[in-house]
């Protein structure tokens, strides 16, 4: 290793990283620069140049430092710590606050320097210089953009604007790089005006009421009514209650349908952005809430869901006579891919402080609810201006809004009918897949561990009778307790007594000669020091060392456990063989990829073992036992349907039934046999129709080339297959000609229709052929296999690579794909700023950024110089040098997103516009009461959706759905020269059953030969669409705080 440039000062051998921590650093930078920027410690290229932030995390900060228009040569630049700690760790390490504490005699005179304004990146600068330390709930995502001002220290009287660590950014979180660019625009606002001055950011003033009289609230109450009568329209009401699940500040986006407390601590109200009211759940003030609620007009809330069926069921049924917005969910429109809570938000529309930490300390819990009332007005107006601006608050509107009301709440109401004694089968079943499993296991010779670590000095005790000693429960886990009988009798079985030796360090007292119970209060018996070693009658002080022995000791040997990591990757040492990395962490890892791969390698039957357990185990814990105690007194699941994808997909959760169809490997696969358990009521039947080849479609009218639309609709993956097996199909032939041969290649040649698949698959999603390879070795043994089928998949598709470069290349320079809609083709499709459906997905990692070392900088350039490959900067092609350093540009995180953002979320818009056009009442297309005068429908499956209905009313009801499905779509125009009609139309798969998992396919009309319905635009209410108008007209009025 390279020796630093600086040795650490005489000033710092005390410290406890003296001796451990590499290198040290001086602040760079004028002292009298207008923001200082704090961070955390040092990285190994810090270490060696002796310069803060100047390896990857240094790229990072330099870039996010260009894109908030701040030079770094005129910023001041220090950290918390001024050298390497072992292993970069310092948050929470041992040495953390001895380290801090040290090296504060260097950060305090450069925090006294006159800086207008501290930027602390991550969460160690951020306690440090506020001095937070001992302070519960302080988390940067609750504190980043909020404008503080340090109380204590150095630092004191400063303002300080908290945002998150480059290397954060650096390792993962791109997707809050413009919420870093963010916090440094406000911090540089603050340094050109200073403390004091017109221009600094003065904290607006904010009226809170807290727990005042009930006759107060009262009449707080009748203030807001009266300005609500004269402006109907113009004021909206904020409603947030605090429970159980939400105390000490927790995020609202963290809650989750397992968080089931009902009981209401307290409410909160604001109407105004500098004025807010919260008064405790209790007493004489639920009747004056009550009829603050039923007389309320529009009301926001974040987080509709939660704080909504709370107050309901606290027996408040009229919650104003307006909308209720879910303003959560309106941010998630206006930007998908950031954390939901509102202390995220709420710097974003607002120059304010922090104020979630608040609800962790005692007395505070008041304050910390009347700001979330007031930050949600806030919030509120800015994210409603925002969307319209955007043109995507019709989006918002319809897929979600609407759609809770009308299509996901009833289905969720109804839910899924399971047959209980088919699930408790399936869980026996299971139970005996797992029970052979780990047979296998425990009669191979895979170590197992011993219990406990240090084992029993003396050998347990047999019982009264004589019986063998008796584990203790504790070594067995709760397994038994959790309805895994298998692993319970597994281990129960195997597990046997055994004596080990082992060394064992000992502590000894050399003064005395005790061996045995030396503590560290030791003091020597006097009898057994030597008479000449004392001192004016006292013995000498204990001289206490530690010695290792050889020592037997006693232990439970526990056989092999397939759910410990860590005893899977000591296997696969012990085989001689290397365990994986994980891919954030770049730690160890047996996961499941790992797992396969050394499976194919070796053909050690016990890699497929551990394989098959898991799998099984995953699907009896999940989807049988976490089933098992979900399902209601109506035997049925209610599964909650989320939005919380950044594609703005839906998503499933308790439990996640989206999954079981994600595994279509036959009738006796795992999913199958769960989806054998939900069945329809007596007298009905399952009914599932989905979009056939979706998202290949959508793919092929994003990049405008009709051929593929032609087969994805007919087959691409068999169209690839017939050229790889050098039987090309001829699109001059007709489609039936077509249908027909693509129906026998994958009868006849399975292996090769599943290569063309996994690759047209991974093509639609960013996998390169390097992917292919490591993801699908089966499939493809070497890499040379998979490169082939790519390159051929491009030469049969030539416009889809050019459409993939252009994706990437529009991410990167929009920071975007996505925006609201347009009827011109052209511009819907190769702007990058518009979307069919008005949704938008940022992404700021489409490129990587790989730091080099000076012998590879050298190596390239001569290798680019060799091949003309140096452009107009004299640097090789695809190398930019960052802060002085070279960087090779890769392809980053995002680039995937982004090549699969288009086809997957225009496929969901589609799927939400079907739902609506039959589940909304006022739709002329309406089967939202077939099920008993109850909703049909039970949830969204990726591109399908499935229903319940009576056998009755089963044949409208697929009239209906297909007709509404395969309509053209309006908002996907297509141009008169691909002959295939005005709007886009896609056709749909139906299967029927009683049973999710005998669903039978059912043939339907092919839609080119049933005449096109006409393309309908969606309905609106006449008071809706004033509504929309109000909306537009109030957020004009009403504006954006300032921030």
């Amino acid at each position: 290793m390279r020796q630093p440039k600086f040795a650490k000062p005489p000033s710092c051998e005390s410290c406890t990283l003296y001796e451990k921590g590499f290198g040290f650093s001086y602040p760079v930078g004028p002292p009298t620069s207008p923001i200082l920027f704090v961070g955390e410690g040092l990285g190994t290229a810090e270490a060696i140049t002796g310069l803060p932030f100047v390896g990857a995390a240094g790229g990072t900060l330099s870039r996010l430092l260009q894109r908030a228009g701040i030079n770094r040569d005129t910023v001041r630049i220090h950290n918390c710590v001024a050298c390497q700690p072992p292993g970069d760790w310092l948050d929470g390490a041992p040495w953390q606050h001895s380290a801090l504490s040290h090296c504060s005699q260097y950060l305090s005179p450069i925090l006294a320097e006159p800086h207008q304004v501290i930027v602390t990146l991550g969460a160690v600068a951020l306690r440090q210089v506020l001095d937070l330390w001992g302070v519960e709930g302080v988390r940067v995502q609750d504190f980043h953009g909020t404008v503080q001002q340090a109380e204590y220290g150095p630092a004191a009287g400063k303002f300080v604007v908290p945002t998150y660590h480059p290397s954060y950014i650096q390792r993962g979180a791109t997707n809050l790089t413009d919420v870093v660019r963010f916090d440094l625009e406000r911090a540089r606002s603050i340094a050109r005006g200073g403390p004091g001055s017109p221009v600094a950011p003065l904290i607006p003033k904010a009226t809170l009421h807290l727990d005042p009289s009930p006759l107060a609230f009262r009449f707080w109450a009748s203030v807001y009514l009266e300005e609500l009568k004269r402006n109907p329209e113009g004021v909206w009401l904020a409603v947030d209650i605090e429970t159980p699940d939400k105390a000490g500040g927790r995020d609202e986006g963290e809650l989750t349908t397992t968080d089931t407390s009902t009981k209401i601590d307290r409410v909160n109200f604001a109407y105004r952005s500098d004025e807010g009211m919260t008064v405790p759940y209790e007493g004489p003030y639920i009747p004056f809430i009550n009829d603050l609620l039923a007389q309320a007009g529009t009301v926001l809330m974040w987080h509709k869901a939660y704080d909504e069926p709370r107050l309901r069921l606290a027996g408040h049924q009229v919650i104003g006579r307006g909308e209720i917005w879910d303003l959560m969910w309106a941010a998630h429109h206006l930007q998908s891919d950031v954390p939901l809570g509102l202390g995220f938000w709420a710097p974003l529309y607002s120059v304010c402080r922090a104020w979630k930490h608040l609800g962790k300390q005692k007395g505070k819990e008041a304050e910390y609810g009347v700001w979330d009332g007031i930050h949600t007005v806030r919030c509120g107006h800015g994210i409603v201006k925002d969307l319209l601006d955007a043109g995507m608050w019709e989006a918002f509107y319809r897929h979600t809004h609407l759609r809770e009301q009308y299509c996901l709440r009833p289905a969720h109401d109804v839910g899924l009918l399971i047959d209980v004694p088919t699930l408790d089968a399936f869980h026996d079943k299971l139970q005996g897949e797992a029970a052979t499993r780990l047979a296998a296991l425990g009669d191979s010779d895979i170590a197992g561990t011993l219990k406990p670590k240090g084992g029993y000095e003396l050998k347990p005790e047999s019982g009264p009778n004589g019986e063998p000693p008796t584990p203790p429960a504790g070594l067995f886990g709760k397994a038994r307790e959790k309805g895994d009988t298998a692993k319970a009798d597994y281990l129960a079985e195997r597990i046997t007594l055994v004596e080990r030796a082992i060394d064992v360090a000992v502590k000894v007292c050399k003064t005395c000669g005790k061996e045995k119970g030396v503590g560290p209060k030791h003091k020597c018996p006097k009898y057994l020091v030597e008479p000449d070693l004392f001192t004016d009658g006292q013995p000498p002080k204990p001289e206490v060392v530690t010695v290792v022995r050889r020592e037997r000791r006693w232990f439970w040997q526990l056989p092999f456990n397939p759910d410990a990591s860590q005893q899977i990757i000591r296997f696969i040492r012990d085989s001689g063989e290397e365990p994986g990395k994980a891919k954030k962490t770049r730690r160890d890892t047996g996961n499941k990829e790992t797992l396969h791969k050394l499976w194919k390698k070796t053909g050690n039957p016990v890699y497929r073992d551990i394989l098959d357990y898991k799998a099984v185990k995953k699907v009896d814990a999940t989807y049988v036992i976490g089933a098992r105690k979900r399902i209601w007194s109506d035997n049925r699941l209610h599964p909650w349907i989320t939005h919380r994808p950044s594609t703005l997909r839906d998503s499933c959760v308790n439990p996640n039934l989206q999954n079981v169809v994600a595994d279509k490997t036959g009738p006796d696969s795992l999913a199958a046999g769960f989806r054998h358990c939900v069945v329809a009521a007596p007298g009905c039947r399952l009914i599932e129709i989905d979009y056939s080849g979706i998202e290949a479609i959508e793919t092929g009218w994003m990049m405008g080339d009709p051929d593929y639309i032609r087969l994805a609709y007919l087959g691409v993956h068999a169209y690839l297959a017939s050229h790889l097996l050098g039987k090309p199909a001829s699109l001059g032939w007709s489609n039936a000609d077509l249908s027909l041969y693509f129906k026998e290649i994958k009868k006849k040649h399975p292996l090769t229709y599943d290569k063309a698949k996994r690759c047209v698959h991974g093509n639609a999603y960013g996998l390169t052929s390097f992917g292919m390879w490591k993801q699908f070795p089966d499939v493809y043994p070497a890499l040379r296999d998979a490169e082939e089928v790519q390159a051929l998949y491009y030469a049969v598709a030539p416009k889809l690579k050019e459409f993939h470069d252009w994706v990437k290349d529009t991410a990167q320079r929009l920071g975007y794909l996505g925006g609201p809609p347009i009827d011109d083709h052209d511009l819907l499709t190769r702007s990058g700023r518009h979307h069919p459906y008005g949704y938008r997905h940022w992404f700021w990692g489409v490129l990587g950024y790989k730091p080099l070392a000076q012998m590879e900088y050298r190596k390239a350039v001569a290798w680019a110089q060799k091949r003309g490959l140096i452009d107009a900067s004299g640097r090789p092609k695809g190398i930019v040098l960052l802060n002085s350093r070279p960087f090779k540009v890769i392809q980053g995180e995002d680039a995937k997103r982004a090549i699969a953002f288009y086809p997957q979320s225009i496929a969901a818009g589609r799927l939400k516009e079907a739902q609506l056009d039959l589940l909304h009442p006022e739709s002329e297309d309406f089967i939202g009461d077939l099920y008993y005068g109850r909703t049909p429908f039970r949830m969204p499956i990726h591109d399908s959706m499935l229903f319940e209905c009576p056998d009755q009313a089963c044949d409208r009801l697929i009239r209906r759905a297909v007709d509404v499905m395969r309509r053209p779509e309006w908002r996907q125009p297509c141009p008169a020269v691909w002959g295939i009609g005005d709007s886009l139309r896609i056709d749909v798969a139906l299967k029927i059953g009683r049973d999710w998992g005998r669903m039978e396919d059912v043939d339907i009309t092919p839609m080119d030969k049933v005449p096109s319905s006409p393309v309908r635009e969606p309905f609106h209410l006449p008071e809706e669409e004033d509504q929309w108008e109000d909306l537009t007209d109030l957020a004009t009025t009403l504006g954006t705080p300032s921030s």
